[in-house]
């Protein structure tokens, strides 16, 4: 019988301390979203762009719109990668650029980069956000 009792306050104990309040709940998913954001910066950006071949210049001028989706993190120093694709879908080449500028959370901003490589079989640009530094408030 004693053991019965026992085993019947361990239980009750165990359901007592894991039933969590909903600000204990919005709390701890608060943070999983800020430390999540914070290192993987890359999940919480969108970059949007159009580009075109330069007429006097070697290259191509992109134009990107760079999106934060983060509800909680600024971001500065974006990293940004440029792959240039072939007719057959081979990547050519890829290269990094850094745009130094602050992204706040949830904000856009706009952004030119004129990379100067060139070579005749590109015949698509793909771009995204590789990474980002996250400003601590």
């Amino acid at each position: 019988m004693k053991k019965i009792s026992v085993l019947l306050l361990v239980i009750m104990c165990l359901f007592s301390c894991a039933e969590k309040t909903e600000a204990e709940k919005k709390a701890e998913k608060i943070a999983f979203e800020i430390e999540t954001s914070q290192k993987y910066p890359s999940t919480f950006l969108e970059v949007e762009g159009t580009y075109r071949k330069r007429i006097l210049h070697d290259g191509y001028e992109i134009n990107m719109d760079i999106k934060n989706t983060s509800e909680y993190t600024d971001y500065k120093d974006i990293e940004i990668q440029v792959s240039y694709i072939s007719k057959t879908n081979t990547t050519i080449k890829t290269e990094l650029t850094t745009i130094y500028e602050v992204l706040k959370k949830n904000s856009t901003i706009k952004s030119t980069i004129k990379p100067k490589f060139e070579h005749p079989d590109v015949k698509t640009l793909n771009i995204r956000a590789t990474g980002a530094t996250p400003i601590f408030n």
